[in-house]
Order: C-alpha cells, then sequence, then structure tokens
C-alpha cells in the first residue's frame, strides 16, 4: 500500500513532457489571471474613489477659505411672509428679518431650526426655494448652532464658578494705614 502511494507522489512530482497540460493546470494558470485581474480593477477602483474623495475635499476646503474671506452674505430666501433668512457664520444663528426691515428675530438651537424646516411648504416658491438653501447648509447652521450654545453653557459655568466663592476663606481686609484719618472722631467739639 504505501508503495501504491509513493508512485502516485512521484507520478504527480514528475514534469509532463509530451507538451500537453492537464485541465486543472488550465484552470490553475486562468484561476490567477482572473484573480491578478480582479485585484488589479479593484485597486483601480480604490484608487479612483480616493481619488473622488481627495477632490471633494479640496472642493470644500477652497470654498470654506472662499467663504471666510467674504464680508458680505446673502439671504437663504424669503418665506410667505416675505421674511428674510439669514446666516452669519461668525454669529452661529439663523436671523430672520421681518418684510418691513424693522424687526429681528433669531433660532437658537438645532430644535428650532428642525422645527422651522419642518414647517416650511416645500409647494410655495419662496419657502421652496429657502428649504432648499437650508438643507444644503444644513450641517453648517447646525454645526454653528449647537457650538454656540455648548460656549455660552461654558462661559455660564465659569462665571457662576467666579460668582461662588466662599466667605469664610477670605480674610477681613486690613485696615490701611492712608485711610486711618477716616475714622477720627473729634471729641472737643460743642455740640
Amino acid at each position: 500500500m504505501e508503495h501504491k502511494v509513493a508512485n502516485t507522489v512521484k507520478a504527480a512530482k514528475r514534469p509532463r513532457l509530451d507538451g500537453q497540460h492537464g485541465a486543472d493546470d488550465v484552470q490553475s494558470s486562468s484561476g490567477i489571471k482572473d484573480g491578478k485581474k480582479t485585484r488589479q480593477s479593484r485597486k483601480d477602483k480604490e484608487k479612483e474613489a480616493e481619488g473622488k474623495n481627495m477632490e471633494e475635499r479640496r472642493i470644500g476646503d477652497i470654498e470654506r477659505a472662499i467663504e471666510k474671506q467674504f464680508i458680505h452674505t446673502n439671504t437663504l430666501g424669503k418665506d410667505r411672509n416675505y421674511n428674510r433668512y439669514w446666516f452669519f457664520r461668525r454669529d452661529g444663528r439663523l436671523f430672520v428679518e421681518c418684510s418691513d426691515s424693522k424687526q429681528w428675530g433669531y433660532y437658537t438651537s438645532k430644535e428650532e431650526l428642525d422645527a422651522f424646516m419642518g414647517s416650511l411648504n416645500p409647494k410655495g416658491e419662496r419657502e421652496g426655494a429657502l428649504k432648499r438653501q437650508l438643507e444644503k447648509y444644513y450641517s453648517r447652521i447646525s454645526a454653528a448652532l449647537q457650538k454656540r450654545s455648548r460656549d455660552i453653557a461654558q462661559k455660564t459655568l465659569l462665571e457662576e464658578s467666579v460668582l461662588r466663592r466662599s466667605t469664610r476663606v477670605r480674610a477681613q481686609p486690613r485696615d490701611s494705614p492712608a485711610m486711618a484719618f477716616l475714622r477720627y472722631i473729634n471729641k472737643w467739639k460743642e455740640d
């Protein structure tokens, strides 16, 4: 039995001299070629996707740089009552200018912004355009609103911590010799 196994091992190791390849050899070589092709196509797709991501990041960086350079800000749009909506990047609030330009209001939280966007009628011409603009800049506006609310909360905590100092630890102010004259009482004064 060991002898038969040894003969088959020798036959498998022996090169073929007749020039014909077995079906296994053809399949394995075509499998290798297919594997190389799929790996190459996968690498090409990854490079293409990476190139697109780099291009998108570059465009985003350029847009942010241009946005920082602009002082003038355009309105986001108008609602059905012709109120204008403004977003000032540095302030972190969504402002509402009344149609008569005498009163202003603002939205300060993401929840208010979401409720406002839900109330807009997309079928209306002005409100549809306003909703599209708000959706376009939603991530920037909501991030600015959240950052502003975090900053305000942090600022109030700092102010409260300054006000909460204990009076027991604070030493009483010493009498200044320069102010001693204020304690003088005239005993010779006749009433």
